[in-house]
């Protein structure tokens, strides 16, 4: 979240101050620039020059890209807490049952059920899934499909 906030505060500035660094800004690249590679969980930290307040800030493509790997771990780490919480569960079977009014027959195999599944559960506005046997195995014990 360190690396995540530094990049967010920047960004705010570049955007609402004319590029020009604030207090808050320098203060989160203080705090980010403490951090390495392995802390975040990377191979390579992403690339951030040095913010100073009241100084035009400076960004790398670079670090942008390096800073879109730290949002997908995030978002990722996020989803699967959300999934093994029981208020995710709730929520799926909350949306499927509201979308679908209930049980669902879901007659084909293979990749035509596969199909099949990923249209359902697109039409409850969640993500695409990935893990289609596990999501059939799920939505079947909750009386969701059959």
């Amino acid at each position: 979240m360190i690396c995540y906030r530094a990049f967010k505060e920047v960004r705010n500035d570049f955007v609402h101050h004319g590029g020009i660094a604030s207090p808050k800004a320098e203060q989160c690249f203080i705090d980010f620039d403490a951090l390495n590679a392995g802390s975040l969980g990377l191979k390579e930290k992403p690339e951030l020059p040095q913010v100073v307040d009241g100084q035009p800030i400076r960004l790398s493509i670079r670090g942008v890209v390096g800073l879109s790997d730290v949002v997908l771990r995030l978002i990722a780490t996020l989803d699967s807490e959300l999934v093994n919480s029981g208020y995710g569960d709730a929520l799926v079977k909350k949306r499927w049952r509201y979308t679908h009014n209930g049980l669902v027959i879901v007659t084909a195999a293979g990749l035509k059920r596969d199909a099949h599944l990923i249209r359902l559960v697109r039409q409850c506005a969640l993500p695409k899934p990935v893990a289609l046997t596990a999501l059939f195995g799920y939505l079947s014990s909750a009386g969701l499909v059959a």
